[in-house]
Order: structure tokens, then sequence, then C-alpha cells
């Protein structure tokens, strides 16, 4: 049974919907390649074809842990068509992903053991906030040391937290010229 055959078996509940021959506006692969172009590989210094395809790789491993950026790519008006689509994948995804085996690091680390990994290095991390730094910016320290990590005000969800609360961050190590940084994707009250 060939794609036309399945549709029309389907009673209506299924059709097909064309699009033009060539519409990067309507594809949000677009988006995400245009992502990983100017916030991933294009700051980096690519020596060759192996490195180019282990940034891209994971530059979209990244992104999998990061659903606030990828629904962001959703926003734009011309890819409104696709959204109910997304949420049919999610559901779909989460039942496939309840089956899948390990996807990332689970494995908490100390502060002192984060700060020795590579630049976009994922982390889990157990600790203290224990000062507002300013500019999404907290200090974040375990029995291990210190390290500032970066959380956007969105990640809290009405969560209030103090000195005396342990937290969990996962994120990514953020490496500057001269400091070392957590970039958090989620943040818990444990």
């Amino acid at each position: 049974m060939d794609s036309g055959e399945y549709v029309e078996s389907t009673g209506g509940r299924l059709r097909f919907c064309y699009l033009p021959g060539y519409s990067p506006e309507l594809n949000p692969d677009e988006t995400v390649w245009s992502y990983v172009k100017h916030h991933v590989a294009g700051k980096k210094i690519i020596s060759g074809p192996e490195q180019f395809l282990k940034v891209v790789k994971e530059a979209l491993y990244l992104l999998m842990h990061r659903p606030s950026i990828v629904s962001a790519f959703f926003i734009k008006p011309s890819l409104q068509y696709i959204v109910c689509f997304a949420v049919i994948l999610a559901f779909a995804g989460s039942i496939l992903n309840a089956q899948e085996g390990y996807t990332g690091p689970r494995v908490t680390v100390t502060v002192k053991t984060a700060k020795s990994r590579k630049d976009d290095y994922p982390v889990i991390l157990h600790g203290k906030i224990e000062q507002y730094l300013g500019d999404e910016k907290h200090l974040f320290t375990d029995a291990a040391g210190s390290i500032v990590v970066e959380i956007d005000n969105r990640l809290w969800r009405g969560i209030s937290v103090d000195e005396n609360d342990t937290v969990q961050i996962t994120g990514e190590i953020d490496r500057g010229f001269t400091s070392v940084e957590t970039d958090v994707s989620s943040s818990a009250k444990i």
C-alpha cells in the first residue's frame, strides 16, 4: 500500500498538505540549522570535516535537552501549521523515550569536577545557591567549591529558594577566556 492509498483508507482522518518545492520559511529544520550555525558551530574554529561533524552532533544533543529553545523555533507565523503535529510527535516521543536507554549524563558531579570539563559539557550539580549576582547569574556552591550559574528567570516557574535550600542544577559548562560558568537548562529544589 502506498502513502496515497493509506491516507484514503483513514476515511478523512488524514490528509496530505502539499508544500512548495523550495520553502525554507515553512521548514523547521532550517531554523534548527540556523541556530546551530549562529549560536554554536559558527563560534568555533573548525579544523576539518571530522571536527565539524563532532561539533554539530554535540549542538544537536544539547538542543535535545533544551525544549524552551526548540519550542521557540515554532513561534514564527510561517511554522504555526506544524505546532499541532509537534504536539503529537512530542507525545509519541515521550512514549518511545520511556523505552529507551541512557540518553545523557545522569550522574551528579561536584563543582570541582564540573569546572574541569570542556566547554558545552552537560552536567548535573547538587548544592546551594548562595548569592544572586545580577543579570540572571548566581553563585552556586557544593562541598567541593563554587561556580557561577546562569539561570533564566523563566526556569524558576514560581519556585523560591534561599541559601538554605538544596537544589539540582542541570546544564552545560560555559567556558570563557577567564571564567567557567554553568548555563542552566533546568533547576529544581530537592
